[in-house]
């Protein structure tokens, strides 16, 4: 920290407390899509990487009801325990009821709150959490969180270092929004690609059942004894690789189609594997079909809405009964080498753009850090 910073305890800088909690049933009965009240909000409803609340999550509390505390407008609000604690954080721009599992900090005169919720974004500060976490789930007690440190300048420089800070943040902001929304591009194009194909037959194409041109067979049970981590071939569940074996069930490739759990979800498999009883894998003529035209057609077929049950699962003479327009092997094998010359070059795109978000996240750490202990 700057060296002329005085450095004080959360507790001495505002007042400290968490929220209550709501049983589910009365929630759904009570409170959930009510008018009027002030919005209920819980872990789930701070976005991890924007820092802001969803305040029309369906879930409203009348006002003055009796048992819930209010975090007034301004509050800074941070995660307390499980998965999300120390990473989930925002500060509300109205004041809301909130869940037992966040801790809000209303700030006195000698801190401006905004400062704090900067401060709770830099490493340091995510460091002295980490190191305050105990138990299982990991969490920290209210004793230990209002123990945590804070280096305080003057008001006046807080509100200094608060004013740059923004506007730096806002244009950092619109950049990851506009590389996000290129991402979320770049995934469209290639998804709109494969609709275009599949869904526009061509010339000389032929309409099929599904059931005409392959089969789902049924996965077998592996027991634990023939699984080991450095096993040979790859053992396939409903969503992909979930251990190695010595033994392979199958010696053609193949793609997994999950029957239950993950289902409807789809995996290209190596030339032997073996498949576990909650997934499907595919047969046919490959005198008729290409391996990677039908994957590539599956894609778009969305199969999870066929799962059915309890457990959900899928039945495969529903699969069966799907419709498909299918061109000639020579054709299919021209469609599949265009498509995956488009695959290589988004994933070229795409990694352009995940290395630009993570550039930005670097870029915001370097600048907190500037602002807590250089210079700003």
């Amino acid at each position: 920290m700057k060296n002329n910073w005085p450095i004080k305890k959360l507790a001495e800088i505002g007042t400290i407390f968490n929220g209550n909690s709501i049983n589910e049933d009365v929630k759904r009965k009570k409170y959930l899509n009510k008018n009027g009240g002030l919005s209920f909000i819980a872990t789930k409803d701070i976005d991890q990487e924007l820092h802001s609340i969803d305040y029309d999550n369906g879930v409203r509390i009348p006002f003055g009801e009796k048992g819930f505390k209010v975090a007034h407008k301004g509050s800074v609000l941070i995660c307390a325990e499980g998965g999300n604690a120390g990473k989930k954080m925002a500060q509300t721009t109205q004041d809301v009821y909130f869940g037992n599992k966040l801790f809000a900090l209303e700030t006195n005169n000698l801190a401006d709150p905004k400062f704090v919720f900067y401060w709770y974004l830099t490493p340091m500060f995510a460091e002295s959490y980490k190191a305050k976490m105990r138990g299982l789930i990991g969490g920290v007690s209210m004793n230990n969180f209002k123990n945590l440190l804070i280096p305080l300048p003057p008001l006046s420089e807080q509100k200094r270092i608060v004013k740059l800070l923004d506007e730096i943040f806002k244009k950092t902001a619109r950049a990851q929004e506009n590389t996000k929304k290129n991402l979320q591009n770049s995934n469209g194009l290639f998804e709109s690609y494969l609709q275009k194909i599949f869904l526009s037959s061509g010339k000389g194409w032929t309409k099929k059942m599904l059931g005409e041109v392959l089969k789902l067979e049924y996965g077998k049970p592996l027991p634990k004894s023939k699984r080991k981590a450095d096993g040979k071939y790859p053992v396939y569940g409903a969503n992909g690789e979930k251990d190695r074996s010595d033994d392979f069930y199958c010696d053609k490739y193949s793609f997994i189609v999950g029957r239950k759990g993950s289902a409807g979800e789809l995996n290209l498999t190596k030339k032997k594997f073996w498949p576990l009883d909650v997934t499907y894998f595919i047969t046919f003529d490959n005198k008729k079909y290409d391996l990677k035209f039908l994957y590539n057609l599956f894609t778009i077929l969305n199969l999870p809405r066929l799962a059915k049950g309890i457990k959900p699962g899928i039945n495969r003479n529903d699969v069966y009964s799907i419709e498909v327009d299918l061109p000639t092997l020579k054709e299919q094998v021209n469609i599949v080498r265009k498509i995956d010359a488009l695959a290589v070059n988004t994933k070229i795109l795409e990694d352009n753009y995940e290395q630009k978000l993570a550039n930005l996240g670097e870029f915001k750490k370097s600048i907190l850090k500037m602002a807590f202990i250089n210079s700003l």
